[in-house]
């Protein structure tokens, strides 16, 4: 069956890459990233979801606008399951700000950082998820997400309001 999907997938972005400029696949894990297409193979079920990105793809900075407000957000605090120490903590400053925004909406959406929420958090990180597959460790909060769907785990995350 895997070896079938990935033919397939691989296919489609030959199809895709002739037909008008999707750029070089990057693989990781069960997940292939183009472009514009998001590739995910789930192998139990069987369940492969190919993603056409909008032809007018958003950018990060508007998306950004979309998100609620953080004002009154100092940070966000990330905990391994139930443990007691944070395991890490997104504060709100200039080159995490939008990192803030997204998983604060995030836990706003799903109430914790699962799969899904990773999911819709690679969405909105829009433009910077290319940039976080081509360089591992650049954007450790993209890092974050698909580790969390390739691992299928959940985080619980917190709040922490300005003073």
């Amino acid at each position: 069956l895997a070896f079938g999907v990935w033919r397939l997938a691989f296919g489609v972005w030959r199809l895709a890459r002739e037909l008008g400029g999707i750029g070089p696949a990057v693989q990781r894990g069960k997940h292939l990233y183009w472009d514009r297409v998001f590739l995910e193979i789930i192998p139990l079920s069987g369940i492969i979801a190919l993603l056409p990105a909008s032809e007018t793809m958003t950018s990060f900075a508007e998306i950004l606008k979309t998100l609620p407000s953080i004002d009154n957000v100092a940070g966000i605090t990330l905990y391994q399951g139930n443990s007691a120490p944070p395991i890490d903590i997104i504060e709100n400053k200039p080159g995490k700000a939008g990192s803030v925004a997204v998983y604060n909406a995030l836990l706003k959406e799903y109430g914790a950082l699962n799969a899904d929420a990773a999911r819709k958090g690679l969405e909105l990180y829009a433009e910077h998820v290319a940039d976080a597959e081509a360089n591992p460790g650049k954007h450790p909060n993209i890092d974050r997400l698909f580790r969390i769907i390739e691992q299928q785990s959940e985080m619980r995350m917190e709040v922490i309001e300005q003073d």
